[in-house]
């Protein structure tokens, strides 16, 4: 009885340790398919040097090193082991997707990477080409002192109610900063610091002072929760009456659009604001506008598959899509829409606005993706009435309209994107974008120190200074 007893436990342990292996292997395999199939960048991470069977070759050996397969699948260490072999792998091909993402396991773990804005309190004056520290709470730095690094690293700043030059690194978490200063690298005092927005605002806001009408937007799906339907109505109908008092606002005023902490969603939330700002309308789709769009988009390219199309099925059916308004999937092969080498060598501009104020915009770093879309966009109708203040942006505006897929397992979801902007018109010949990890750079630098000095000098509007100091 004994040896038939061990006998059964061996078949039993033997039983799991298959089943556990044959599971990592079939995820494993479906994860390829859709970094293959679906993922909008696949054919650029070839060409860097990728290669996606050495990728899915590590996963399942880390994860046999790690776990063995003798107990049942540990889904959230397979999750960590995809998550970070994929990460880890792009970063050293020098790839970055600030929309890659993955969820398991009560654990949702992003590519989400940027880079910090590290503040010193160095100020420069520029006399005859050159720049001169000015002022300094650095003992070590002297007053006079030439500055000989890289001028990209001054930014523009208001400072006792002039404009000057603050030395502002950006860089990775830990970075040690040092300035050049007369010839001479010497260790430099910075902290990271932002301009962040409260958190205790709804996801839009508005108000006016007598010369400036301020709209806040800190949420590009309007904290809309389908589930809760009456506020759902609430925030749809906030929304609807702000669109129709910016449409009666005095066109002389300016306007302040904040979108500090806004991390995206819909980008349509940002047109139907910047047309009644520009046009005291409501968005309208008219052909001149059309024509721009379709110049400043030039260099857009999506993906279609059969992987993509049943993942858009499933957001469908979990958003409580009626099935008579579905987008059925269909079989075909991957196929690349658009053409990234198709750009225009012109940025297009749309003009005959009735706005005669300036839009400013407020930013920081977690402004993002879908808000970071408005920004570009409010370029297109006339890019000299938009002034950028705050915060560089958080970089994720690469790749977009993504879609999960979930390993049949683990269940683990991975998210990926099927459209890519990096070489869109807008992007591309937009000054001040600088890319994933980096995005929009301001025109005027401020952090949460120095923010209501810097408006208070641009806007001159104390009352709206007051206003947002006390909010």
């Amino acid at each position: 009885m004994k040896r038939i007893f061990y006998i059964i436990c061996i078949c039993l342990a033997l039983t799991g340790c298959y089943k556990t292996k044959s599971e990592v292997k079939e995820d494993c395999k479906y994860l390829k398919k859709v970094i293959t199939e679906a993922y909008v960048n696949y054919d650029e991470l070839v060409e860097r040097g990728f290669d996606v069977d050495y990728l899915i070759k590590n996963i399942g050996e880390e994860y046999s090193d790690t776990f063995g397969y003798e107990n049942p699948l540990d889904i959230a260490g397979f999750g960590e082991i995809i998550a970070y072999n994929i990460t880890d792998y792009f970063l050293a091909l020098d790839f970055y997707d600030n929309h890659l993402s993955f969820k398991f396991d009560k654990y949702n773990n992003s590519f989400y990477r940027q880079k910090y804005c590290y503040y010193s309190n160095i100020y420069f004056e520029k006399k005859d080409n050159n720049y001169y520290v000015k002022k300094s709470d650095d003992d070590t730095i002297k007053t006079g002192s030439c500055y000989t690094g890289d001028l990209d690293l001054l930014r523009p700043v208001i400072c006792s109610n002039e404009v000057l030059y603050r030395y502002i690194v950006l860089d990775y978490y830990n970075a040690n900063i040092t300035i050049d200063l007369d010839n001479k690298e010497i260790p430099c005092k910075a902290k990271i610091s932002d301009v962040y927005n409260v958190d205790n605002h709804d996801a839009i806001e508005y108000f006016e002072t007598a010369n400036t009408v301020y709209i806040g937007l800190k949420d590009c799906y309007l904290n809309i929760n389908k589930q809760d339907m009456e506020k759902y109505h609430e925030t749809r109908n906030k929304f609807d009456k702000i669109v129709s008092m910016i449409q009666k606002s005095d066109v002389n005023k300016n306007v302040v659009l904040d979108l500090r902490g806004n991390r995206g969603g819909y980008a349509e939330s940002i047109y139907y604001l910047l047309c009644p700002i520009f046009y005291r309308q409501k968005l309208d789709y008219r052909s001149d506008f059309l024509d721009i769009v379709k110049i400043a988009t030039e260099g857009q390219y999506s993906i279609r598959s059969t992987e993509i199309n049943k993942a858009i099925l499933n957001y469908q059916i979990k958003n409580n899509i009626a099935e008579e308004n579905r987008i059925e999937p269909k079989e075909e092969p991957r196929t690349i829409i658009g053409e990234k080498n198709n750009t225009s060598d012109v940025f297009p501009q749309l003009g005959r606005e009735l706005l005669q104020g300036n839009l400013f915009i407020l930013m920081d770093s977690k402004t993002a993706s879908a808000a970071e879309y408005g920004i570009a966009t409010s370029y297109l109708i006339n890019k000299e009435k938009v002034i950028l203040v705050g915060n560089k942006t958080f970089g994720a505006m690469s790749s977009g309209s993504y879609y999960s897929y979930t390993l049949p397992n683990s269940r683990i979801e991975v998210n990926l994107a099927t459209v890519n902007h990096e070489n869109e018109t807008l992007f591309r010949l937009n000054t001040r974008w600088h890319g994933d990890t980096e995005g929009f750079f301001p025109d005027y630098f401020a952090d949460n120190d120095t923010i209501n000095e810097t408006l208070e000098y641009l806007l001159k509007d104390p009352e709206l200074v007051k206003k947002l100091s006390e909010w």
